[in-house]
């Protein structure tokens, strides 16, 4: 999503309805949603399966203690440039594919060094050192998916983590300084810290939506952007961040993250939207859907002359969408407006109309459509032969209200 688009998007909602004070982001990714309303002084609560966007959205919210940030970036290249250790910080399946020997280490000490700051501060170190990883992988970075550059090109590559680390760091530092000026002259900061509710929490909003702001406080406002297809087809973040994991202790990000997340690197797109897949229930999962949805009953119709693996591959993941959307209902306040940002994907050379099907499928819950904006994507990390992404050229964004109760 685009920041200053989702901020447009998010006034547009207070100017017709004042009394929001709380927005909620279920598929919160990079925090985008949540640094529009921020600037906006808006309480902001988030999660995601993905404990890379967990990360990325929890420095996003502060704290902004910029001066001692600084401070500590200095320290770990300091730290890391004077490190002697062989010692490799990590040891995965693949990790020889994916980096050379000279960047394991480097990447080690960097690792190394971010684990004597303190925690609020790792969190943001260990944010540069993810893209640094991402940098000085093996790992072609054209895509989301993991393929590995070829074995000339990765021999004749010059990368040094350590002098890639420093550079970003130094950018990172940048940008959240000028993140928290603008908070700051709105005044919604106190003693660095964000003086709104905030909240970021891993979660499968599949199974549970979750009330951040209160036991039984709801939200006054969704801004969000699910996936556009299960991610093992169309953008496959899990990939994108399993090498980056690999080397961040996941304990600072939420101490309850089960390591198996990274047993393969498929795996946190397997437990994401349309992951789990059971063929021998397909049938039944399409009769269900295609009961709630007129336009995946007719989608359905248009697959029926297609491999049979593109009707469960759309199937499972409007299933899980679905189970989503019943969750974040539930936690959402009477008459609040949700705004949904969606692209539709082809499968098995089909358009997958999926702005007719959040609709069909909001508004039998109850919720009432009230207008959408189609935008047009110019940046869209993906194959430009993938046959996905030549239908993803357009987004929409679709506004709801959830109606009143009639008690």
């Amino acid at each position: 999503m685009v920041p200053e688009v989702q901020r447009r998007l998010v006034s547009a909602i207070l100017e017709v309805k004042p009394d929001v004070r709380s927005v909620y982001d279920p598929f919160v990714g990079a925090g985008t949603s949540l640094v529009a309303s921020m600037r906006l002084g808006l309480d902001c609560y988030g999660q995601d399966i993905n404990p890379l966007a967990v990360l990325l959205s929890k420095v996003k919210t502060g704290p902004f203690h910029c001066d001692r940030l600084d401070e500590y970036a200095d320290e770990v290249v300091r730290r890391a440039k004077a490190d002697a250790s062989s010692a490799i910080e990590a040891n995965f399946a693949g990790i020889d594919k994916w980096f050379r020997p000279g960047a394991q280490g480097e990447l080690s000490k960097l690792r190394r060094a971010i684990r004597a700051c303190p925690r609020w501060a790792r969190r943001f170190l260990w944010v540069v050192l993810a893209e640094t990883v991402r940098l000085t992988s093996n790992d072609r970075t054209s895509t989301y998916k993991l393929h590995a550059r070829p074995d000339e090109e990765i021999e004749e590559r010059e990368v040094s983590p350590l002098r890639t680390f420093e550079g970003l760091v130094e950018k990172a530092c940048e940008d959240v300084r000028a993140h928290r000026e603008e908070l700051d002259r709105e005044g919604f900061l106190r003693r660095g810290h964000y003086g709104r509710g905030n909240r970021i929490a891993l979660g499968n909003t599949s199974a549970q939506a979750r009330r951040l702001a209160g036991r039984r406080v709801g939200y006054d406002l969704l801004v969000t952007s699910p996936p556009y297809g299960d991610n093992h087809t169309t953008v496959t973040y899990g990939q994108h961040a399993y090498l980056p994991l690999q080397w961040i202790d996941l304990g600072d990000i939420d101490r309850r993250i089960d390591e198996e997340v990274l047993r393969t690197t498929q795996e946190i797109d397997r437990r994401s939207l349309g992951g789990r897949q059971d063929r021998a229930t397909t049938k039944e999962v399409v009769e269900v859907l295609g009961a709630k949805s007129i336009a995946l009953s007719d989608t359905f119709e248009r697959l029926e002359d297609k491999p049979h693996d593109r009707t469960a591959r759309v199937a499972f993941f409007y299933r899980d969408l679905d189970a989503c959307l019943e969750n974040i209902m539930a936690v959402m306040n009477d008459d609040a407006y949700m705004c949904w940002t969606v692209a539709n994907r082809r499968v098995g050379g089909e358009e997958i109309p999926t702005h007719q099907v959040l609709r069909d499928l909001l508004e039998r819950r109850g919720a009432v459509y009230v207008t959408e904006v189609e935008r047009r994507i110019y940046h869209k990390r993906m194959p430009t032969r993938n046959g996905t992404s030549q239908t993803m050229r357009n987004e929409r964004i679709l506004v709801f209200r959830k109606q009143g109760s009639l008690a």
